[in-house]
């Protein structure tokens, strides 16, 4: 007899439904907006209150600071590719509707979102702790 867990084969977990209004989609895009730009000013209110630029070079007073800003500079990442899978829906729109079928799949698989957001993001931005000219272009609010 085996005690402990099983692993059920699961159903990748998809979108509720793939079919939204004009007023729907542009909720959902207005809330991924919004969440990228509360994450980014944490970071920078983080950034400000952790650090100093010396030379064009970024230096946190704390190391546990990084951790935080890393994880949350991850999830914005992660909220930008789903921002960008739901623009690529655009051209599905039939004057009622937006149908995000294809994209249900991936909305909820986090490698897949920051993947995304990776191929097309602006490169300065992929280094939040360092910059030339002494502010962070990735954190430029």
């Amino acid at each position: 007899m085996v005690f402990g867990f099983c692993k059920k084969k699961k159903r990748p977990r998809q979108l509720p439904t793939t079919i939204i209004t004009k007023d729907q989609y542009d909720t959902l895009i207005q809330d991924l907006r919004g969440k990228i730009w509360i994450i980014m000013k944490s970071i920078k209110v983080l950034l400000e209150k952790s650090g100093t630029f010396d030379q064009g070079m970024f230096a946190l007073r704390e190391e546990s600071h990084s951790v935080a800003i890393g994880a949350l500079y991850t999830h914005a990442l992660e909220q930008l590719g789903k921002l960008m899978m739901v623009n690529n829906c655009k051209s599905t729109f039939d004057g009622t509707n937006y149908n995000l079928s294809s994209i249900s799949e991936n909305f909820y698989y986090h490698d897949y979102k920051i993947k995304t957001a990776l191929k097309n993001i602006n490169k300065k931005c992929l280094d939040i702790f360092k910059s030339g000219s002494g502010q962070d272009p990735a954190i430029d609010l």
